[in-house]
């Protein structure tokens, strides 16, 4: 008699057991490759944002620490600003094609000074609304003119060419600046009135490329307190904000300003 031998395989619990396993096996492996390309998108981005922080702060500080420290007519301040905008009235050469050479049936060119005066802060639109209720920052705006004149502007025939503003920045939309005189370790939230009579020691500019909805909120209504410092606050570290302080070559004395701030004047 013959006998047959079972034929050789699987059951159908061990195959469908293996395949679970498989499964599970590639769901982690596919796991692991989702976070790593992850991590990787999170790094590439925020390496980005890193350098194109530290390039916009480099050029803005650049400015800043060309504040002409020179003695300018009535109401005109080399240095003055908030916690969102600043005002810069720096010395500076007229551009190159001053120098060139232009034949006489060429039009004159527009009036510009060693002197001119730039701005930066914050386009916001509180017309329009996010989809969180928050006003619309567009980024940073570079504003500048080029001659302090009106009536070389007039002369020339080209308001347009004597101002330049420009969304110098899109991505940025947090902006803060702050001001140190040099007595206290505490930063100054308006750098205005006497103070501004004298360029100060350091300024500490702040961006970020994320909206913060309290930003622009009129935190400093009450004007009793323009030149108090802020109390101590703890320092929590923000993901998205980078900081420089810049040190002020052409700063006047700390001595001198503290004069100016508790008398409102250097002989008073």
């Amino acid at each position: 008699m013959i006998t047959r031998k079972p034929a050789g395989g699987f059951t159908l619990f061990e195959t469908v057991l293996a395949v679970g396993l498989l499964v599970l096996l590639l769901s982690g492996v596919w796991q692991f490759y989702s976070t790593c390309l992850h991590v990787r998108h999170t790094g590439r981005e925020r390496t980005q944002q890193a350098l194109l922080a530290r390039v916009i702060l480099n050029e803005v500080a650049e400015e800043i620490r060309q504040a002409a420290s020179v003695n300018f007519e009535s109401g005109i301040k080399a240095i003055r600003g908030d916690r969102r905008s600043i005002q810069i009235y720096s010395a500076t050469l007229p551009d190159r094609e001053v120098y060139e050479i232009r034949s006489v049936r060429d039009g004159q060119l527009p009036g510009e000074h060693d002197i001119r005066r730039r701005q930066y802060f914050l386009l916001v639109d509180e017309d329009e609304e996010g989809p969180e209720g928050e006003p619309i920052v567009y980024g940073l705006v570079r504003w500048e003119e080029k001659t302090l004149n009106s009536i070389a502007i007039r002369a020339s025939g080209d308001d347009e060419e004597a101002l330049d503003v420009k969304l110098y920045a899109p991505t940025v939309k947090y902006l803060e600046f702050r001001y140190s005189d040099g007595t206290s370790d505490q930063w100054l939230k308006r750098w205005e009135g006497p103070l501004a009579e004298v360029i100060p020691q350091a300024v500490r500019i702040t961006i970020g490329f994320v909206p913060d909805p309290k930003a622009h909120e009129d935190e400093l209504a009450d004007e009793s307190d323009v030149f108090e410092e802020d109390e101590e606050e703890l320092e929590i570290p923000h993901p998205d904000r980078y900081t420089m302080e810049v040190r002020l070559p052409t700063a006047s004395s700390p001595l001198g300003t503290m004069f100016r701030r508790g008398t409102g004047s250097l002989a008073g």
